[in-house]
């Protein structure tokens, strides 16, 4: 009795299981939990970026605990101009990072 030979894969062949590398990383980094790791490095790497000179300048140390960024600033006055303004910071630096890195900022 003759019977037909499976259709054999190529490694060019399409399979329906195959993900793209993006969503491997992205499944990879919700499994392991990264995800707010990473966005607190992005925050810190590209604090210039996100805030600008004069308050990059003026920053002496930046970290995280607990969803709460604590920000160390070396003047009084910039300090206390961006204390009224901690909401608008927030949505900015949350908008950079495409995630809600940031629930409340500390000025020291």
């Amino acid at each position: 009795m003759y019977k037909k030979p499976e259709k054999i894969k190529t490694p060019t062949s399409r399979n329906s299981d195959v993900a793209s590398l993006k969503d491997c990383i992205d499944d990879l980094i919700n499994v392991y939990k990264l995800r707010g790791r990473l966005s607190e490095a992005e925050i810190t790497g590209n604090w210039e970026k996100i805030m600008g000179k004069t308050i990059s300048s003026r920053t002496e140390e930046i970290y995280f605990k607990d969803k709460k960024l604590f920000i160390k600033i070396n003047s009084a006055p910039l300090k206390n101009e961006l204390s009224f303004s901690k909401n608008k910071i927030i949505e900015k630096i949350n908008e950079a990072v495409k995630s809600d890195a940031v629930s409340e900022i500390i000025f020291l």
